[in-house]
């Protein structure tokens, strides 16, 4: 009997083990690509640069490799028109300036503005990050050197949908939620922070709460008058200075903890 009992136990542990290698050879879903989203667990905080080229270059453990999912081929139409103007940006720098960059009509023209004149090219790059979390990561063009985001793509239907552009007084930032805040400043006395979220269907983007100041009854800029507001869904509140910066100093004001890494699109 204790020989049989033996047998049956080695028989239940070798069928574990067999079904336990088994389901190690079955390819794990498309996990989220942790960005301005809450994440799984190993949502990655600090911005890294990696050395190798796009192709090669591989993401954290916590984020499948975007080739592998052919997500790069998904967004190739707007991955070539950005290197494309990278390119011509680079040139634009080189040369005698006298372009004008900003009537190109790309929508991640701005971002070029503030960027350092040594080696262009390795400031422009991007990531692939799943900022809704529902299994399709958006394309986030953004710089190495101050990690400014210049625009955000999302699919729809296979398609690469424009979410949204960024520049010096429209910034975005995302911190690792699936929100997506843009500062906003329209002058000294006209600021606006907004929070986002991506729409359900993917075509736009939907606001969720803002604080801000505004300048009103303008007759004279000695006796310019501002008030200040919160927007909680469809409600706009006038509030105190004090109430509105409760609010508003909640928000991120980096992409310091963006969890973004970066994939250069070209290199020198």
């Amino acid at each position: 009997m204790k020989r049989m009992i033996s047998v049956l136990c080695a028989l239940y542990l070798a069928s574990i083990t067999t079904v336990s290698l088994c389901s190690c050879s079955i390819a794990d879903p498309v996990e989220t690509v942790a960005a301005a989203t809450e994440s799984a667990s190993a949502v990655v905080t600090d911005v890294t640069v990696p050395s190798t080229a796009a192709a090669t270059t591989a993401l954290p453990e916590s984020q499948p490799s975007a080739t592998a999912v052919n997500w790069e081929e998904a967004y190739a139409p707007e991955l070539d028109r950005y290197r494309a103007f990278a390119t011509l940006y680079a040139q634009w720098l080189t040369e005698d300036g006298s372009q004008d960059y900003v009537s190109w009509g790309e929508p991640w023209a701005m971002m070029g503005a503030t960027y350092p004149m040594e080696k262009p090219l390795e400031n422009f790059g991007y990531a692939l990050k799943d900022i809704d979390k529902n299994g399709t990561p958006e394309l986030i063009l953004f710089g190495k050197f101050d990690l400014s985001i210049s625009a955000i793509f999302t699919l729809v239907d296979g398609v690469p949908v424009l979410l949204g552009t960024y520049w010096p007084r429209n910034e975005c930032v995302l911190d690792g939620s699936d929100n997506i805040y843009v500062h906003a400043s329209g002058g000294a006395m006209d600021n606006f922070t907004g929070v986002y979220q991506i729409a359900a269907d993917g075509t736009g983007l939907t606001m969720i709460e803002a604080a801000g100041v505004e300048s009103y009854d303008v007759t004279a800029y000695s006796e310019l008058k501002v008030r200040y507001y919160v927007i909680t869904g469809d409600e706009k509140a006038i509030v105190s200075e004090e109430e509105e910066d409760k609010v508003w100093i909640t928000y991120p004001s980096s992409n310091e903890n963006s969890g973004l890494t970066f994939i250069p699109i070209l290199t020198n």
